[in-house]
């Protein structure tokens, strides 16, 4: 999901705000394996937290980093040492939640970044004042807080998408630069095309294109004349060959194009420059 995309879905309705508040949490929590009545956001204030889930998976947090448990998820609560602490807590009730929680959970979390914590516990904070007012008003301005709390996680959530989707797009393009590189040294001798190389690494000719030019600041057509004139430059040393098997060694099917394309690459007809390399 793109950020005008959760722009878009997560705006059109609010969370309902069902208790927030710092609360000290001891043994009684890490005992035992209790369910979240809500959903919740976890925030431990003294002292890391680490929750422990029935099924075996276990979160840490640190302190001003943040945890979120769906609804009915059974866990423990484990503080270092088994010590009291005090931990932000945040329940809530939305009818968005299983969309928000399939982006926004404890695997996808991870660290999250300063500006964020900084903007989330700002945020959280704002609610516990807003709260202690009573109002109806002081109400819908907890909740619109609380959604922007779930908003700044989706930020860092979605930037964090967006970087390894970018590195990964980065990595197969370098993949298929070097894969086409490879298929022009593999068969510059042919007369080959840049459909048929784009066929080969199974994209279009156009995309091909696009990646190879981008990825060098030169076209994937110079690179195959490069080719086939540094492999024509080594046979014409060698002295074994005529300008003609030369040219044909290289994918060139007429002798007199390959030598008016030898000399504009080396300045030299083939048959000088090998005279010179030669001497």
């Amino acid at each position: 999901m793109r950020i005008n995309e959760a722009i878009s879905y997560f705006s059109g309705s609010l969370p309902k705000l069902l208790g927030v508040g710092k609360m000290v949490f001891g043994s009684i929590w890490s005992d035992n394996f209790h369910d979240s009545s809500a959903c919740e956001l976890l925030v431990p204030i003294a002292s890391p937290l680490t929750v422990y889930y029935q099924d075996g998976r276990q979160y840490r947090a640190e302190c001003g980093e943040v945890l979120i448990l769906p609804q009915g998820t059974k866990h423990r609560d484990v503080l270092p040492q088994g010590n009291e602490s005090v931990v932000f807590l945040c329940s809530f009730g939305w009818d968005k939640i299983a969309q928000y929680l399939s982006l926004v959970n404890n695997d996808t979390i991870g660290k999250i970044s300063k500006r964020t914590s900084r903007d989330l516990n700002s945020v959280l904070e704002g609610i516990s004042r807003d709260l202690a007012g009573g109002s109806e008003m002081d109400r819908l301005i907890s909740a619109t807080r609380l959604l922007s709390a779930l908003m700044v996680l989706l930020r860092d959530v979605l930037a964090e998408t967006g970087d390894a989707q970018a590195a990964d797009s980065k990595s197969r393009k370098s993949k298929l630069l070097n894969d086409a590189k490879q298929y022009i040294e593999n068969n510059f001798n042919r007369n080959i095309s840049l459909d048929e190389i784009a066929d080969a690494l199974d994209v279009s000719s156009y995309y091909l294109s696009h990646v190879f030019s981008e990825g060098n600041d030169f076209p994937l057509f110079e690179y195959l004349l490069d080719v086939r004139m540094k492999q024509a430059g080594e046979l014409l040393k060698q002295g074994k060959f005529n300008v003609a098997q030369v040219a044909y060694a290289v994918g060139y099917e007429n002798p007199n194009y390959f030598s008016r394309t030898f000399k504009k690459y080396f300045g030299d007809t083939p048959s000088k420059w090998r005279n010179k390399a030669t001497e």
